[in-house]
């Protein structure tokens, strides 16, 4: 910092950390020399469940939009975690209610998570969430950064042409629940 930050009720201004690449930019044939090896891959997923037991636990918050376009690598290879417009406090275990307009856009974006990392419940349009949404957006990121490394070209274990399409989000996931994971992941579970 060279000065003393001025009080401006104008003007809102924040400093941040520089950071390398986003996760979203792997799948950039440019980019294939940041996938991740196998041992850093297995601790950048542990970073990340660390990252989100932080946040359920210490701040009793559920970020509800956990996909590859926000979270970074720093130079030092440390995870950050943005895109926290979705971001709703809880007090239990019980889960709450948030609302997501998928018809609202700004510009082309909708105003709802990426559902190709979401959990099923996060596509109704009034749902009921818990903490356990940040789990299945975990394990999403887990098949993408898996897929990326084992020379998958479609890393998505959803492979919605739209992510802000909640129908179809819901339809592939019952596809998923009828067994679809199981032929998808069977290949990739047997190199980790």
């Amino acid at each position: 910092m060279i000065e003393a930050p001025i009080e401006d009720k104008t003007v809102i201004a924040y400093v941040t950390e520089q950071f390398e690449y986003s996760l979203a930019s792997l799948t950039d044939p440019s980019k294939r020399d940041n996938i991740p090896s196998e041992i850093d891959l297995k601790c950048m997923i542990l970073e990340l469940i660390e990252i989100v037991n932080f946040l359920h636990t210490n701040s009793k918050s559920m970020h509800l939009n956990l996909a590859p376009e926000h979270i970074f690598v720093t130079k030092d290879g440390k995870l950050k975690l943005a895109g926290l417009s979705f971001i709703k406090t809880f007090t239990s275990a019980e889960p709450v209610s948030v609302q997501f307009d998928q018809l609202l856009k700004v510009g082309d974006v909708s105003l709802v998570p990426n559902l190709r990392f979401s959990a099923p419940e996060v596509s109704q349009a009034s749902a009921m969430v818990s903490a356990q949404a940040d789990i299945f957006s975990i394990g999403c990121l887990t098949y993408y950064l898996v897929a990326l490394n084992q020379g998958i070209k479609d890393p998505f274990l959803l492979s919605l042409s739209d992510p802000t399409n909640m129908p179809a989000h819901r339809t592939e996931c019952l596809a998923l629940d009828s067994g679809k994971l199981q032929k998808v992941l069977s290949p990739l579970s047997q190199d980790l």
